[in-house]
């Protein structure tokens, strides 16, 4: 590490310590217990203020102690902010991992890029010269953005998304063992914007779930994105164009998942889902022969228990209902 490297850690950690103190007003209890020991000291008198020097110090961290700010300082040193509290996106103009630097080295994070599109040659031919495409990324508790760039063939998209893998309360890395059992997709929806008068049109274009967990091989993966569009034409099967996205673990793990562990890792969990699914179906036959046996005329009704993406795919729904019971109407 350079000195000015050093330079600029330290000063974040100053920053980053100052905050805390302020947010829990810690500096104002400072302040009026060192009143409370000067008031004491003078009331004693002259010749014990010698003696009481040394021991305010000490007072002053025992009370620090007492009130658990030294602990919920290094726990907030340990756990970065927040990612999904802004919703930004984290860009930068090089290809290396230094250019974007992990908020905290107790933690792991996955850096996606994206560098580039290739082949949107739908969009291009029937847009405008204001139209732009947006790309929106999910992931857990996490929501990004992308800038927007103009629609053509070989869209401009340069931006690299910082997104934490451990959960809030977490202050340890976690090995890739625990990471491999994280069965959350990283969700990306591609939107085109439409200048119209004075307004902005926003236009569904096509989604698609990135498996990061093949990052955690050595070395990081790089993924071409085939994005397939929503709604009607999905069911066609017809790209719109493809992504060129980079996944890397950061920061770098000592070892390495073998591809081999990953591959057996994403069969289990496809396994549990595909379990997980009909279980569910079987239960909601089960959950409609008995609806029906209340009052044949249930059958009629409609009761939607199967939810559809923007791919036409059908996902299990459940939709809970609260029925509350008053003695008396009002």
């Amino acid at each position: 590490m350079s000195g000015s490297d050093g330079g600029t850690d330290l000063t974040g950690l100053k920053q980053r310590i100052d905050k805390l103190l302020r947010e829990t007003n810690t500096y104002s209890q400072i302040r009026d217990f060192i009143r409370h020991q000067q008031s004491q000291e003078n009331n004693n008198g002259e010749g014990s203020k010698k003696e009481t020097t040394g021991s305010s110090t000490e007072a002053v961290h025992s009370a620090l102690k007492e009130k658990h700010v030294l602990s919920q300082l290094v726990r907030s040193l340990r756990r970065p902010p927040n990612l999904a509290d802004h919703g930004g996106h984290h860009s930068s103009d090089t290809h290396g991992l230094s250019a974007l630097a992990a908020p905290s080295p107790f933690r792991r994070f996955l850096l996606l890029k994206v560098r580039g599109g290739r082949a949107f040659v739908d969009h291009t031919s029937t847009t405008t010269g204001n139209d732009s495409f947006v790309l929106h990324l999910h992931f857990r508790n996490q929501r990004f953005r992308s800038r927007p760039v103009p629609c053509s063939l070989e869209p401009g998209f340069d931006e690299s998304f910082l997104m934490d893998l451990q959960s809030p309360d977490s202050t340890e890395l976690v090995d890739l063992a625990t990471l491999l059992a994280i069965d959350t997709k990283v969700h990306i929806v591609l939107t085109q914007l439409t200048e119209e008068g004075d307004s902005t049109k926003t236009t569904l274009v096509a989604s698609y779930d990135v498996e990061w967990r093949r990052a955690l091989v050595a070395g990081g993966v790089s993924i071409p994105a085939e994005l397939l569009g929503a709604g009607p034409r999905s069911k066609m099967r017809h790209p719109v164009g493809v992504l060129d996205l980079r996944l890397d673990v950061v920061p770098t793990p000592s070892t390495e998942v073998p591809a081999a562990d990953i591959d057996r890792g994403l069969r289990a969990s496809e396994a549990r889902s595909q379990d997980l699914n009909r279980q569910f179906f079987q239960y909601s036959r089960l959950w409609w022969k008995e609806f029906i046996e209340i009052d044949p005329a249930f059958k009629e009704r409609l009761v939607k228990i199967f939810a559809e993406d923007v791919s036409l795919l059908f996902y299990c729904f459940v939709y809970y209902c609260v029925v509350f019971f008053f003695p008396f109407l009002f």
